[in-house]
């Protein structure tokens, strides 16, 4: 016969035991899961906190532009080309240059300069035509290459004329700057 103790004492255990099958061990499930939602939330954060580091620092950088720089980069690289403004400026150059002015065009966005699609510059091409002599030229295209907005020359066709004179024929391109498509980032 077995004592009415040890009936007891294994009844005990097998209670104990489904009490840690039943009730513990659901809560430490859930208290794992919580801790890996710590651990998880822990990375997450850290990342954010460099992407805001980061980001404090390119502000910063930015902030540390002067109101002249970016005065000055607005105006070598424009959100808008001001194709009267860039006319008058061939002009005045020519006359700085001492050549004699003959014509000066916008002929529209450079088709030969085609960049990729998600390019941010858009090229624009004018045409300028003048004669001069041999230094006359070579201060042309010195002035031009000062400037304060960049002008290629694309195409250059120079022929000579009597007196030691040049009739130079060129195509200039300037660029635009335009904001990349936002539309993408709305979606």
């Amino acid at each position: 016969m077995i004592p009415k103790g040890l009936f007891t004492q294994i009844g005990m255990i097998i209670v104990a035991v489904a009490i840690v099958f039943t009730y513990i061990k659901p809560e430490f499930i859930k208290i794992e899961e919580v801790q890996d939602e710590i651990a998880n939330y822990k990375v997450q954060l850290a990342k954010v906190n460099e992407v805001n580091n980061r980001l404090s620092e390119l502000v910063s950088r930015m902030d540390s532009v002067s109101a002249s720089d970016q005065q000055r980069l607005l105006t070598y690289l424009p959100d808008e080309i001001d194709t009267l403004a860039i006319s008058r400026d061939l002009l005045l150059i020519s006359r700085l240059a001492g050549v004699q002015y003959l014509d000066s065009a916008y002929v529209g966005l450079d088709d030969n300069r085609k960049k990729e699609e998600d390019s941010s510059l858009v090229a624009h091409e004018f045409t300028l035509s003048v004669d001069g002599d041999y230094n006359q030229i070579k201060t042309l295209f010195a002035l031009l290459e000062t400037n304060d907005y960049p002008l290629d020359v694309s195409r250059l066709n120079v022929s000579s004329l009597e007196g030691g004179i040049l009739a130079v024929e060129m195509s200039l391109v300037t660029y635009q700057y335009k904001l990349a498509n936002t539309d993408r980032l709305s979606n």
